[in-house]
């Protein structure tokens, strides 16, 4: 018990010195992905379907879509894979 007290206590005071980076790191990161990735992914996969000519992806669709364009639904969770 000793030593996980002392463990926290530690990082404790580790993180509260160092507070502000992570909190920067963190702040960071959400612009990244909120300003790059999303936008960046949401215009592939708009890309893909548009190539394979569906006008809209919905669960009302997806079995057509399955039937018509198998090669959109394999290339479409590759990119989830990612």
């Amino acid at each position: 018990m000793r030593r996980l007290t002392s463990f926290l206590r530690a990082n404790y005071r580790l993180f509260r010195q160092h507070w502000s980076v992570y909190l920067l790191l963190l702040v960071i990161t959400n612009l990244i992905i909120g300003s790059l990735v999303a936008p960046l992914f949401t215009w592939l996969v708009e890309r893909l379907v548009a190539l394979n000519g569906v006008t809209y992806l919905t669960y009302t669709n997806l079995v057509p879509v399955m039937m018509r364009h198998p090669l959109l639904l394999i290339s479409l969770l590759g990119r989830l894979q990612i």
